[in-house]
């Protein structure tokens, strides 16, 4: 038998697996015939097994090292897809199922002969060599794409005037008014809200006004970092029409002007985490042009402060990046280097923890409570008692109730951990923290499953493209109760209140914000999807380690950091990972750099 033909057999063989494991993946029952049952699988069956064809013909599979990160990248999407299906189908993960263990190895073997066929579409055949950047643009054409943003936005502002006032802005601005501040919100983000709403309501007599102020002030920032990106991928040869392309994803994708519009904190935080990743990419890839700038050094020592000050988990994934720029500057053996480096970014620890330290005595803020750090042991605990209670004795459950109430019990649900935690008792806890975690522990001993079921559950979102965000689904707003869907706030809670000047395109983000209407489109959906957009910048990670562009890797370390730590927040939001489409076309240019021309 001829190679030729054996490739042949193999192809389709690969591609009948998966074809077979595809209803498992996606948590189908055997019972939807429609689906199995369906001329759709043979014609995909048919298609697949062209495309593995192809790739075996193309592909160099005597690369070891790009074949093995295939498989990983594979192997852990096909988990992933598997454990996610089962939890949006049935709210837990049947572990040890031989059936969806055969399905996944099939998923994964197709999976990666397709991964190593896309890598070598993309392969760029210049490799890591270096060229001299372009001059970015003029200040006038600078400010030129800040504008034609901002005049792009305007009807969304209109119509949805004075803007998205949600998201804890109400309890922030109420902090300002009464002066009984709390350190559980960033205080850098509570005086900036609250403050420009107080002194213009203080000034004109008009809540809606200062929060219009707001929203136009973030508008304006978020017009110049946005610009500043443009302008990044200029210096860095990008055809204009990708930039065109980007341009028009800015202005009027509808996530960005949701949250440019938003007065949560999380766009700011995302601004400042966007120049971050910018300002890092800079100093790893010309590191002594950056250090002789000192507007890049003061950048990139300010993105740092104000991400950590708006959000702590900010504060954490930085320090994980500190530690990973370290080795780097440790790396290239010059000890000037390494000095400037470690100044450049213990600055904005110093900066958050002194400015916060002094914000806090001056304000006399009181301690945030300790459910937030504690959202996933808090969930854990309560599923145990809603799903096997009678494994408490009467001496646990007495402990439990006077760490967690009885009617924080009675509001569980199994996507969304505030109901619960908002009960949480946390002066009991700082009395006995220990006796919490013995509780925590004790319980864990024998419901292992369910400790892992009771925080995927939470955080699925984030890594499974497929399911919707509901988890609000039920909860009373001010002007709404959340649906079918709670993909965005929407709404402008009191002291403002809705004056919309466009009622139609007011509705239509009301639909994209509370139902499922870009769901109803095919491919559209994806992009946006949280989780599809966390498998973008695997890809990308994975695809830059295979090509060993590491400096690439380092840059967008970030991101992931950030993305772990809301692995362990209340639920799955897009604003908690907003930065993934904030720096996605920066992430495009260099993956898709043999056609964006990005160097």
């Amino acid at each position: 038998m001829s190679m030729v033909r054996k490739k042949q057999i193999i192809s389709c063989a690969v591609s009948f697996l998966c074809i077979y494991a595809l209803p498992e993946m996606m948590g189908f029952t055997g019972e939807e015939i429609y689906l199995t049952n369906s001329i759709f699988l043979f014609v995909a069956w048919i298609g697949l097994a062209v495309l593995i064809w192809t790739g075996m013909e193309r592909v160099d599979w005597k690369d070891l090292r790009a074949n093995l990160l295939a498989l990983l990248l594979a192997v852990v999407f096909s988990v992933c897809m598997a454990v996610g299906a089962d939890l949006d189908s049935m709210e837990y993960v049947v572990f040890g199922d031989i059936r969806r263990i055969v399905s996944i190895c099939c998923f994964a073997m197709a999976l990666t002969v397709i991964i190593r066929e896309v890598w070598s579409c993309m392969d760029n055949d210049r490799g890591n060599s270096s060229f001299a950047l372009e001059e970015g643009y003029s200040r006038g054409r600078f400010m030129v794409i800040a504008v034609v943003l901002l005049l792009c936005w305007m009807p969304v502002f209109l119509a949805s005037y004075p803007g998205f006032f949600v998201y804890d802005a109400q309890d922030e601005v109420n902090e300002v008014l009464t002066r009984s501040f709390s350190s559980h919100h960033p205080l850098l983000h509570v005086l900036l809200l609250g403050g420009i709403v107080a002194a213009v309501h203080k000034a004109a007599g008009s809540y809606n006004l200062g929060i219009a102020c707001y929203m136009a002030f973030q508008m304006c920032i978020a017009a110049l970092c946005f610009a500043y990106m443009m302008d990044f991928l200029k210096k860095h040869h990008v055809h204009r029409g990708f930039r065109i392309v980007v341009l028009i994803f800015l202005a009027f994708f509808p996530v960005f002007p949701m949250y440019v519009l938003c007065s949560t904190k999380d766009t700011l935080f995302t601004i400042a985490l966007l120049m971050l990743v910018l300002y890092l990419y800079e100093l790893l890839t010309d590191t002594a042009k950056f250090l002789k700038s000192w507007h890049k050094q003061a950048g990139i020592v300010l993105s740092g402060f104000f991400m950590m000050s708006l959000r702590h988990n900010g504060g954490y994934a930085y320090l994980v990046l500190m530690v990973f720029l370290a080795v780097w500057a440790f790396g290239k053996r010059h000890e000037i280097v390494f000095r400037k480096v470690a100044c450049l970014f213990a600055l904005p620890v110093v900066l958050c923890v002194g400015t916060t330290a002094l914000m806090t005595s001056l304000l006399h803020a009181s301690p945030g409570g300790k459910q937030e750090m504690l959202t996933v042991p808090i969930m854990q605990l309560t599923r145990v008692h809603e799903t096997d209670a009678g494994s408490f004795s009467e001496e646990e459950k007495a402990l439990l109730y006077q760490y967690l109430p009885e009617e924080a019990m009675e509001r569980y649900t199994a996507k969304l951990s505030d109901p619960v935690k908002v009960l949480f008792n946390n002066e009991k806890y700082g009395e006995d923290p220990m006796g919490f975690w013995r509780l925590w522990f004790g319980a864990g001993i024998s419901h292992i499953g369910t400790y892992i079921n009771a925080w995927l559950y939470t955080s699925y979102g984030f890594w499974y493209p497929d399911t919707i965000i509901d988890a609000y689904n039920g909860i009373q707003r001010h002007t709404f109760v959340y649906g079918e869907s709670s993909y965005f706030g929407y709404e402008t809670e009191p002291p403002g209140t809705r004056e919309s000047r466009f009622a139609l395109l007011e509705e239509a983000y009301r639909r994209l914000s509370l139902e499922i209407t870009q769901q109803k489109l095919p491919v559209v959906s994806m992009f946006f999807s949280p989780g599809f957009m966390f498998w973008l910048y695997a890809f990308a990670i994975v695809f830059f380690i295979k090509r060993r562009q590491y400096k690439r890797v380092l840059t967008f370390s970030i991101i992931l950091l950030i993305w772990l730590t809301v692995l362990l927040g209340p639920t799955c939001m897009v604003r908690y990972v907003l930065i993934f489409w904030f720096a996605y076309p920066v992430l495009a240019a260099m993956v898709f750099e043999k056609y964006t021309g990005f160097v």
